[in-house]
């Protein structure tokens, strides 16, 4: 890992999604990671599931789909559910992509 940044909500940064009653929203993703390799990893820390979540990591995934195809640098989604980041109490970004 190269870098390392919380994305709050004050940054600006999200992504507009639709949820399930067809409203337009913003997802604010937790974390974005830069690696060696000059490629990226968009990561949200799950802890509750509602019913927009679906919603949101698909507008997530879709989101590094056309930015990796835009800038020809590949971005990707990881979702850590609490419950796994628990249990395998992961050391570092790599460890993370492991257990997904």
């Amino acid at each position: 890992m190269v870098s390392f940044a919380k994305l709050p909500e004050q940054f600006g940064f999200c992504i507009q999604y639709s949820d399930t009653l067809a409203n337009m929203r913003n997802y604010y993703p937790d974390f974005v990671v830069r690696l060696a390799d000059n490629t990226y990893r968009l990561i949200e820390t799950k802890g509750r599931e509602d019913v927009d979540v679906v919603m949101k990591d698909q507008a997530a995934r879709n989101w590094c789909d056309n930015v990796t195809k835009l800038l020809g640098v590949k971005w990707e989604y990881i979702k850590v559910p609490q419950k796994e980041y628990e249990s395998m109490r992961p050391d570092c970004v790599a460890d993370l992509t492991m257990m997904l």
